[in-house]
């Protein structure tokens, strides 16, 4: 700690060209930092994991780390808390899922069978499963805390995405193979979105929500995104309108809205009542993420140039910019208290970004 401070501020030092929005940040990470997820009760825990073949679980307030993750041999690619935020999983392009407890960084599972890099990784709602999906095309589910292990065949290029549908009872895959699987009990999916209306090229995000249980939203290297019902298998909607690949998607927690981000530097934000689109938010650079905040009408962006940004979707305004990374920014996370905005980057740092006013500014931005 105290002969690496030194060399920090020096670091710091080259990083402050350009204005710094950030109030804290963690740079153990000897690479880039592929993903960060904050704690589902406590606002000072963070974990992130980096190109260096670690995760880090580390204090918000102090960037400080608390427990180092280790034991993965490539690229730490997604970092998730289990619901009740007592363990941490991991999961690498190693083909692993490593599960640690969040107490004292104890590892307490190594979840194996993956024979390629995993691209995606979630817990079960319930905290007793643990999904993966990744470049050996396969769905990899474990049961916790016995590690049995249930594979899903079917599609016929990486996983790159997933997501549990509305009722945690059924999952949906999208894949490099231009389709999405809904799978349920069976290892043999229960529908294929495929063909016809559907994609004609990777499907590179989804998302589901509770407001509208039986759709997914999609979007795909065809520069479209699209809403599906997966219990049909029907298309509902295509949104067009935008020139490059489909980055990200999601679907608002609390209000009608969806937002489509896009390598062609725009997020369009739609009503999900009618569909229409209410703004396009005109971004310096590609879109690489997007995140909605759990009860407020605002949307969180990650662009290529480095900067995240706060939307009012409402009115399709940037109510604030977050600057301080000098590369792409890889992921978003949100603090539970609604707080603070975290990142990772290509510039191999994690950030923390405060979102509420400052009190003292208050009088001035009044006048």
């Amino acid at each position: 700690g105290e002969e690496g401070e030194e060399g920090e501020e020096g670091e710091e030092g080259e990083e402050q060209e350009g204005p710094n929005d950030s109030t804290q940040a963690f740079c153990e990470h000897e690479g880039p930092v592929y993903s960060v997820a904050t704690h589902p009760t406590q606002p000072d825990l963070v974990a992130s994991g980096g190109g260096d073949n670690k995760g880090f679980l580390w204090s918000l307030s102090r960037g400080e780390r608390l427990f180092e993750l280790s034991g993965h041999t490539d690229s730490v690619v997604f970092v998730r808390f289990s619901p009740d935020g007592h363990q941490v999983a991991t999961a690498g392009l190693d083909g692993s899922v490593r599960v640690y407890n969040t107490a004292d960084g104890a590892l307490v599972h190594t979840l194996d069978g993956p024979s390629e890099g995993i691209e995606f990784m979630m817990w079960h709602p319930s905290g007793k499963a643990i999904l993966a999906g990744g470049g050996d095309m396969l769905a990899w589910l474990w049961a916790l805390p016995s590690e049995s292990s249930k594979c899903f065949t079917g599609h016929s290029g990486p996983i790159t995405c997933g997501a549990w549908t509305a009722d945690a009872k059924q999952f949906v895959t999208g894949s490099a193979d231009a389709t999405i699987r809904v799978w349920g009990s069976g290892s043999t999916p229960a529908k294929v979105l495929q063909g016809g209306l559907f994609h004609r090229a990777d499907v590179l995000c989804l998302a589901t929500t509770a407001q509208h249980p039986a759709v997914v939203l999609s979007g795909s290297a065809d520069k479209t995104a699209k809403i599906s019902n997966i219990t049909t298998g029907k298309v509902l909607q295509t949104f067009a309108q935008h020139t490059d690949v489909i980055e990200a998607v999601g679907f608002s927690p609390a209000h009608p809205y969806l937002a489509i981000g896009s390598a062609d530097t725009r997020v369009s934000v739609c009503d999900t009542t009618t569909m229409q689109l209410r703004s396009s938010l005109q971004h310096p650079a590609g879109i690489s993420r997007l995140l909605w905040h759990p009860t407020d009408p605002l949307l969180f962006t990650a662009a290529l140039d480095g900067t995240a940004r706060v939307w009012d979707a409402r009115t399709g305004t940037c109510v604030r910019e977050l600057r301080g990374h000098s590369e792409t920014i890889l992921d978003l996370a949100l603090t539970c208290d609604g707080q603070h905005l975290v990142t990772g980057a290509d510039d191999e740092a994690a950030l923390v970004f405060p979102l509420a006013a400052p009190t003292p500014a208050a009088p001035t931005d009044a006048a």
